[in-house]
């Protein structure tokens, strides 16, 4: 599985692990999975998904972490299907001000 992830706090994209658990607020961490089977057109499919996800969390105002996590997910799809050519599951996850995109 790959997993990378985009600490709000910077603005590069960092390998990191993700520590499942309760956001400072309290409220629970907020997580969205989606399947794409191993077509040209679920990379586009997967850049919709992770764009209105992160949209729909609250984040239309952080362009370059939704256009970082986007463009994530392209590659991450993009390799799953050129070198697996299986199905994909495609995970996104925000945990205070960490984004995670996994395939």
């Amino acid at each position: 599985m790959a997993r990378v992830c985009h600490d709000g706090a910077v603005s590069q994209l960092q390998t990191a692990a993700f520590a499942p658990g309760v956001r400072v607020d309290g409220q629970r961490d907020l997580s969205a999975e989606a399947a794409f089977e191993p077509e040209p057109t679920a990379v586009a499919d997967a850049r919709r998904f992770v764009r209105k996800t992160l949209i729909s969390w609250g984040l239309s105002g952080r362009d370059d972490l939704v256009a970082d996590a986007v463009l994530l997910a392209s590659e991450l799809v993009t390799n799953a299907i050129v070198h697996a050519g299986t199905p994909v599951q495609l995970t996104c996850r925000l945990d205070g001000a960490t984004v995670e995109v996994s395939v």
